[in-house]
């Protein structure tokens, strides 16, 4: 009793040499993705005004010359052509105008997919070979410097196969003793 206490203590010491279970931290697994939010934008319309509006604008403007009607008793009458409209009212004139439009703005993101463990360089998640390979660990990977398979003995021929080797060689036996004889009586 006391020997099996003694081999399991020193087995369970020496298996805690070679390998130490540490709990592994975990670490994100993260890739960028792309997503829009909605911004508002202004939009100015600078002020455009046609040649007529710009020239007023400008005090180079002429009135046009005024019209002179003569009616029938020979009296000359002058008249003014029209006024030229507001540039409000204008078609060919732009006002200045401020807009407001929302449009949608990329930006990337780091999200967070999955996790993975965080493995420390010296350490592995191959699990350790059994003692009897004399396992190194080596570049990542556990080695095993015994063979895979100690070699076995030939297994020994069961009692049957005895029986019938030694069934043979008597036979073998008896055709030759009967030989012998039936050459001896000739």
């Amino acid at each position: 009793m006391y020997s099996n206490l003694w081999q399991t203590n020193t087995y369970s010491r020496l298996f805690e040499k070679i390998t130490k279970i540490t709990p592994l931290e975990e670490k994100a697994i993260t890739e960028k993705q792309t997503f829009y939010r909605e911004e508002t934008k202004e939009v100015v319309t600078e002020e455009k005004l046609c040649k007529l509006h710009q020239s007023i604008e400008d005090g180079t403007y002429k009135e046009p010359p005024k019209i002179i009607i003569t009616d029938e008793d020979g009296n000359n009458s002058e008249y003014n052509t029209d006024e030229p409209i507001s540039k409000y009212d204008c078609h060919d004139c732009v006002m200045r105008q401020v807009d407001y439009e929302t449009i949608k703005v990329p930006y990337e993101e780091d999200v967070v997919i999955g996790f993975e463990p965080d493995i420390p360089k010296n350490c592995t998640l191959e699990i350790c070979p059994d003692l009897i390979y004399d396992p190194v660990f080596k570049d990542g990977k556990w080695i095993k410097l015994k063979p895979e398979l100690p070699p076995q003995p030939e297994p020994e021929p069961s009692e049957m196969d005895k029986l019938k080797t030694e069934l043979e060689v008597t036979k073998a036996a008896m055709a030759e003793f009967i030989m012998q004889q039936t050459l001896k009586g000739m």
